[in-house]
């Protein structure tokens, strides 16, 4: 088993830790210096007293859910006197008028694509509040507490960035209610967490094997939707939107780059407007300057070279027209919440974990749920064949060999629009993809460097460029 895939299952593991019904210590001992959810739901419990101060003390309902390797995450079902969870219980929905045709949900009419709409229904939200936690009296529904694993997390930015998202998808996000970011003093829980509507539904990694074939040709259709929205939140710069800064005088909103290991973490280095090869090539050479390997040299300097040569050959990266696009960074199904009112029908009611949404070039962002006709994704870990979440891209465009994935594919292709599947199936696609990802890490991994140098090698063989 290669390291990529042992700090992959390893990642998964932490992701997952374990099912809901069987969670009593296992995911706590990943992290020893937690508190077991047998005694901290405790904690939890008087929260909710503070947080709805008017509701009694029979109306909570407190879950443990699969928390991740930054956040413990809690359910709280809040009920009125009568037992029912009125009020905020439906914020975000979606009106579905009609069952059996999920899809109309979705506000989304592209000249590229043959697929247009009806808007949805818009609910009303709450102001985000961070005040203290104590008599807020907030109204009663359902909830996700987010408690972060290593201190306070950066809750305001991850809750300007939902409210962005909000503004242009048809889709649920989890808006944010109410946050404390203070060291915990002031709540009982004694860390900072935030408070979010619960996005309704059930993960799409829990369900997918049982749906039949019309639910997952509806999936492919709302997920094409998505993805014709998020093309329209452009910028002229890439990297992590600057909330905290005014946008530019032509609307654009500022951006600075990820971290490195050595860089001071007060301070942020700002990305001017810049063509995407310009940007990734200079990230490149950082690493290659301030993490060479013994003899002086870097693989990274090699992926310099495969990105100049890519754009030079089939301008794999835009450099004219909106150069940048959000990219959520981990579409995968286990972030992905789907309803399934009847037998034939089934639609993305939302979509979880917008941490680590950037803006990047078109052949990043573009790319397609192969998930959705690759079987192979769907397979154990440990089965002949299986395909991982980064393996995945070598066969997107691959024509799928059983009829019923083939028209999976094809109905998701032709909704989605020629522009979308120009940069999804690029020549060079995988390829960019893989070095913008080990591009954009924040800390060196040695497997990570092994894989560029890997891409370099392979590369150089098929330019008959061998050593």
């Amino acid at each position: 088993m290669s390291e990529q895939h042992t700090d992959q299952r390893q990642q998964n593991e932490f992701e997952d830790d374990a099912g809901v019904d069987n969670m009593s210590q296992a995911s706590t001992d990943h992290y020893l210096d937690h508190e077991p959810f047998e005694t901290y739901q405790g904690k939890v419990l008087k929260l909710c007293h503070l947080l709805w101060s008017e509701h009694p003390a029979e109306g909570f309902s407190i879950e443990r859910l699969r928390g991740g390797s930054s956040n413990r995450i809690i359910g709280i079902r809040v009920t009125d006197a009568g037992g029912r969870p009125s009020g905020h219980s439906d914020l975000g929905t979606t009106s579905h008028p009609n069952p059996s045709q999920p899809a109309s949900k979705c506000a989304l009419i592209d000249s590229d694509s043959s697929v247009a709409a009806k808007p949805r229904q818009e609910t009303a939200l709450p102001e985000t509040s961070d005040k203290q936690s104590e008599n807020l009296n907030l109204p009663s529904g359902n909830y996700i507490l987010r408690v972060p694993r290593w201190g306070s997390q950066n809750f305001e930015h991850e809750i300007a960035m939902l409210r962005l998202v909000k503004r242009s998808v048809a889709v649920d996000v989890p808006l944010a209610i109410h946050f404390d970011i203070t060291n915990g003093d002031s709540n009982p829980l004694g860390s900072p967490y935030v408070l979010q509507h619960r996005v309704p539904g059930e993960r799409l990694d829990d369900v997918w094997c049982k749906l039949n074939h019309t639910q997952r040709l509806l999936i492919g259709l709302d997920l094409a939707r998505l993805y014709i929205q998020l093309m329209k939140i452009t910028n002229t710069s890439g990297g992590i939107p600057d909330f905290k800064q005014p946008p530019t005088a032509d609307g654009m909103l500022k951006t600075y780059d990820y971290e490195f290991p050595s860089d001071n973490t007060e301070s942020k280095n700002v990305i001017i407007p810049q063509p995407p090869v310009d940007m990734l090539c200079e990230r490149l050479a950082r690493w290659g300057r301030d993490y060479p390997n013994a003899n002086g040299d870097s693989p990274y300097y090699g992926a310099i070279e495969m990105v100049r040569h890519m754009q030079a050959t089939n301008g794999t990266f835009e450099s004219t027209g909106p150069l940048y696009y959000l990219n959520h960074g981990d579409l995968f199904p286990r972030n992905i919440m789907v309803e399934l009112p009847t037998q034939n029908s089934a639609f993305v009611s939302g979509v979880l974990d917008w941490d680590d949404a950037h803006f990047a070039p078109a052949v990043v962002s573009f790319a397609p749920p192969a998930w959705l006709w690759v079987t192979a994704f769907w397979k154990d870990y440990d089965d002949e064949g299986f395909l991982d979440e980064q393996d995945i891209w070598e066969v997107a465009g691959a024509e799928p060999e059983d009829e019923t994935s083939k028209e999976i594919k094809n109905l998701f292709d032709m909704a989605v629009g020629n522009k979308f599947s120009h940069h999804a199936y690029s020549p060079d696609a995988k390829v960019a993809r893989k070095i913008w990802k080990a591009a954009y890490e924040t800390i060196g991994k040695s497997w990570i460097e092994k894989d560029v140098e890997r891409m370099y090698e392979s590369w150089k063989v098929v330019q008959g460029r061998v050593d």
